[in-house]
């Protein structure tokens, strides 16, 4: 959405001016080494709150291990194939090339080449599992992917959000990220790009008069070095550039999964320093972008007999027979709310199967959110009163259970 500022735009400061320059700024929280799960979650990941975690990546043994004659040095890589992005300025449009692994560590020194892929196998033991993410009902089925970010510095990603929240971890060199707050900005910072996930704004020089809402908002700048890690909240706005020989690692698990109540006593306290990579299972995310479209196709069998769906219909086909009985718990009776009024984007007290087919991934990120706080409160629900078994939703085995709430009308 463009927003319209009115003035001379290009008098203002910032105009043409690199991502994150012009406007006022603050620095991201900086803390020392992995805190506590508790601490974690409740301080940062529940509020959306980016924070730098000095030294933790050092108790990877990849900081110590990963030099490009190490690379060359393990055995059993060398058909190990990688993808590999062709510019450093990001293009999401550009080619994405495919070649062996030890070839890329011979040639990215002198070339554009940035790998961009998962971490290969054969190094994920080198990769400590985030200390906060060491919880058994997270790793269960909660983690996305891990990738692997290695040039010879000078990259520019495009302004993006991600769907999921994020631990990055640096190996070598260094990064710097420019945060935009969606709760306060998002409608500032046009993400004009597939289903809103990314700007085609230029990073180096931002142009006002295309993206007039940029001349309002406010950054957020961190500085990572070797050794450090980064949590990325779901959802928030930002911008990276590396600088020199650079590798680092991303861990994504699901937003939403962690919320207040969740029971802390399945983490690993202390933190168990041999968990690394290899050990933990992934869903990819290639499975949790499909997810998107489940969620689709899991509202459309409504319209087998209805034209559009009021907030009555919706409930019984999410909640089934009993709906009256759990609309009465005020978490369910809200969350099934908040889900129709993100489905009724006209705001005309009912949806229809094309306002479903247009609702972009963002917002089913969303919606995918709420579903997993449903089922979380009907498990809740469930501990509370053995009696509820009857009347609540069947449990599902599926990771992806949320769609599998519904019944016929």
């Amino acid at each position: 959405m463009i927003v319209l500022v009115c003035g001379d735009l290009t008098q203002e400061p910032g105009h043409l001016k690199p991502f994150g320059e012009g406007r006022p700024s603050q620095l991201v929280e900086e803390i020392d080494y992995y805190p506590l799960a508790k601490d974690f979650f409740e301080n940062y990941v529940i509020p959306l709150k980016p924070v730098k975690i000095k030294g933790a990546a050092k108790m990877s043994s990849a900081f110590w291990k990963w030099r490009d004659d190490y690379f060359l040095s393990v055995e059993d890589t060398d058909d190990q194939q990688i993808n590999v992005e062709t510019r450093k300025k990001e293009n999401r449009d550009e080619e994405v090339k495919t070649m062996k692994f030890k070839e890329f560590v011979k040639i990215y020194n002198h070339s554009e080449y940035y790998m961009v892929d998962s971490v290969p196998k054969f190094l994920s033991n080198d990769v400590l599992v985030p200390c906060p993410l060491q919880c058994k009902s997270l790793m269960n089925s909660n983690l996305v992917e891990t990738v692997m970010w290695y040039s010879s510095g000078g990259t520019k990603s495009v302004v993006h959000v991600d769907n999921v929240d994020n631990i990055n971890c640096l190996y070598r060199g260094d990064k710097s990220f420019v945060f935009v707050d969606p709760s306060k900005y998002r409608n500032k910072v046009d993400l004009d790009r597939l289903d809103g996930s990314y700007s085609s704004m230029d990073v180096d020089s931002v142009d006002y008069v295309k993206f007039p809402g940029m001349a309002e908002v406010e950054y957020y700048h961190v500085h990572i070095t070797a050794g450090d890690c980064l949590y990325i909240p779901y959802d928030w706005i930002h911008q990276v550039r590396s600088y020199d020989s650079n590798i680092a690692v991303n861990v994504w698990w699901k937003h939403g999964v962690v919320t207040e109540g969740f029971d802390y006593t399945s983490c690993n306290n202390p933190c168990n320093t041999e968990l690394t990579l290899d050990k933990v299972n992934f869903i990819g995310l290639e499975d949790f972008i499909l997810a998107f479209d489940e969620i689709k196709q899991m509202l459309l069998p409504i319209f087998e007999t209805k034209d559009n769906v009021d907030i009555k219909q919706f409930q019984r086909y999410i909640l089934g027979d009993h709906s009256d009985v759990l609309l009465l718990d005020a978490v369910v009776m809200s969350t099934i709310n908040k889900i129709f009024n993100i489905l009724d984007s006209n705001s005309d007290n009912r949806f229809t199967k094309e306002e479903i087919d247009v609702t972009s991934d963002q917002i089913l990120a969303d919606i995918r959110k709420l579903f997993a706080s449903l089922e979380n409160r009907f498990e809740s629900m469930r501990d509370e009163d053995k009696a509820l078994d009857e009347v609540l939703p069947p449990k599902s085995d599926d990771d992806l259970h949320d769609h599998d709430l519904h019944v016929e009308l």
